[in-house]
């Protein structure tokens, strides 16, 4: 082991590290790759201006957003404190996620990782953790009260290295866990973050490192009311060389019906994680525009949640015009039910001013009513092909929907356009109400919002 006044080791290596021979695409098999010497680095590369220690454990916790009266306890639990920082600038693509902070742990030196990558690695053995056997580890103890009301809490991370692309497949790499009380960090096969995980290891000029996963998010499920310990573990398996790094913001307590112990690849929306079978749907759709989710902090689209008629005029307008897309005033006499104040009369009355709806009878829309799977029907089709539009004869394409049934032939057509396969099993379901989530599909699909 070097002492710590040894900051970096110097040693040229160049032509060994890019003569190795080592196929990253096809590095499943694992091994240990290429002589783990580091590549030439200068101690003076390190710039502390944007990264700085924290004072305290405790400042950790909220770098990374997490209020300080939910924070119970917080220690670093023997680990270099040069292995641990806090960034105040944007760094690595993604950090910060809110606010203007983020923690850091490091295999390495912390404040090291917003110097300019170029190609050197600087490389440092910590006197913490795990040293005595040649390993660098930095850990961090957080314990958290959960608030009332919780089910999950969630952070988002990314873990960064000087091991790509030399060392992809070999099993002595660095890795990154957090534990609750078992590893919630793990990729969508269970397998531990490294630059081995599944969700790729791209090249990243935004650190002083050689490659980094995606933005990942990791989830936790938790008790209201009860404690919760974290333990964050950043680790040299095998050696010391070779530092890795890991960026922790944007923690959050939620109340999710999806939480479930792993991390998934980012999406737009915290409910809606990239095991959730319309998140790609729901993805394009705030990306055109169409929506902007249910909650906003977290943001969040509510996908289980059945769609208004309400909700329906403003998702099909914005469907039809475009995400720019403002109605003009209200007038409040359109229909009984929807006066000028209401939040959604101007969207109403110009889906009935562009004939796509006469209401729900007597003169009223039934805002506040949810909309059945028939009757999106008519909807979608009506304001894609125009008030006009009338569909052909139904044959009997699903079995809950036989000829006669009152809405058929539009259901039919729905099918006949590829903006449906039915709820499952050659059934459309017709008289369930449409979620967010299938009005997702529905509307990138009826209006190529691909």
């Amino acid at each position: 082991m070097k002492s710590m006044n040894a900051l970096v080791i110097m040693i040229l290596m160049a032509t060994l590290i890019f003569s190795s021979g080592i196929d990253v695409a096809k590095a499943g098999t694992l091994n240990q790759g290429p002589d783990r010497t580091p590549h030439m680095a200068s101690p003076l590369q390190v710039n502390s201006l944007s990264i700085t220690p924290p004072t305290t454990p405790q400042d950790l916790a909220i770098a990374m957003g997490i209020a300080p009266s939910d924070i119970v306890s917080a220690s670093l639990n023997g680990s270099d404190v040069l292995g641990v920082g806090i960034g105040s600038a944007p760094l690595g693509t993604f950090f910060p996620r809110e606010g203007n902070t983020f923690a850091i742990l490091s295999t390495g030196l912390a404040e090291s990782a917003d110097t300019p990558n170029d190609s050197d690695s600087l490389s440092y053995d910590l006197d913490g953790l795990n040293s005595a056997d040649g390993n660098d580890m930095t850990q961090f103890i957080l314990t958290l009260h959960t608030p009332e009301g919780i089910n999950c809490a969630s952070f988002d991370f990314a873990f960064y290295s000087e091991e790509f692309p030399e060392f992809v497949g070999s099993q002595y790499n660095d890795t990154f866990t957090a534990e609750a009380p078992l590893n919630v960090a793990f990729d969508s096969e269970g397998n531990i973050i490294s630059i081995n995980t599944v969700f790729g290891v791209t090249a990243n000029n935004g650190t002083t490192y050689d490659g980094g996963t995606t933005l990942l998010r990791a989830h936790a499920p938790v008790t209201a009311g009860e404690n919760i310990e974290i333990v964050f573990t950043i680790q040299d398996v095998g050696d010391s060389i070779f530092d890795s790094t890991v960026f922790l913001d944007e923690f959050i307590w939620s109340n999710d019906t999806n939480c479930a112990d792993g991390a998934n690849d980012y999406t737009t929306f915290y409910d809606v994680p990239t095991n959730y079978w319309a998140w790609q749907w729901i993805d394009q759709l705030y990306g055109a525009g169409i929506t902007g989710g249910c909650i906003l902090e977290p943001l969040q689209y509510c996908p289980e949640d059945t769609v208004t008629r309400a909700q329906m005029a403003v998702f099909l307008l914005r469907g039809i015009h475009g995400a720019s897309y403002i109605p003009t005033d209200a007038s409040g006499i359109v229909f009984a039910d929807v006066p000028s104040s209401y939040w959604a009369s101007a969207w109403i009355e110009q889906l009935a001013s562009e004939g796509v709806t006469s209401g729900c009878g007597d003169g009223n829309y039934c805002p506040d009513d949810t909309v059945s799977r028939a009757q999106m029907a008519i909807f979608l089709l009506r304001a894609k092909h125009g008030s006009s539009y009338s569909p052909p004869a139904a044959t009997g394409v699903f079995t809950d929907v036989p000829v006669g049934y009152w809405a058929d032939a539009w259901i039919e057509q729905l099918a006949a356009e590829g903006i449906t396969s039915g709820c499952g099993a050659g059934i459309y379901c017709p008289d369930s109400p449409v979620t967010r989530a299938e009005m997702a599909v529905f509307l990138v699909r009826a209006f190529n919002l691909l």
